[in-house]
């Protein structure tokens, strides 16, 4: 949000006027299967993707994907999504790596969001 800000004060825009949002991958599991089936997913994505435009493709180890995407058990998912909030994120645009399934948006509707209110 830091960067967000200098640009705007460069520009002469309003920072507040702005609504902040993010638009990110999110798994919610306990499962190691399942993460390593993320964590493979986004290996395929960054060799095959165009240009180098992945977003999600892990640099390296299981904590560095955490960073690009939102990974984890439901209170590793609220802490996370709790520090975008406190950073200014208003709105989420979540992609919901286990669709078709609907655990993970289950989960957010049902423990997650009322977690961060």
């Amino acid at each position: 949000m830091s960067v967000l800000r200098d640009h705007c004060e460069r520009v002469g825009t309003d920072y507040e006027s702005i609504e902040k949002s993010l638009d990110i991958p999110v798994l919610i599991t306990e499962s190691r299967a399942e993460v390593e089936q993320v964590m493979k997913w986004c290996r395929w994505e960054a060799e095959t993707c165009t240009e180098g435009k992945s977003m999600n493709a892990p640099v390296g180890d299981l904590a560095e994907t955490k960073q690009r995407l939102i990974l984890g058990s439901v209170r590793e998912v609220i802490d996370r999504i709790g520090d975008y909030v406190e950073s200014g994120v208003e709105y989420f645009m979540f992609e919901c790596l286990d669709h078709p399934s609907l655990n993970t948006l289950r989960l957010i509707a049902d423990e997650v969001i009322p977690s961060i209110r």
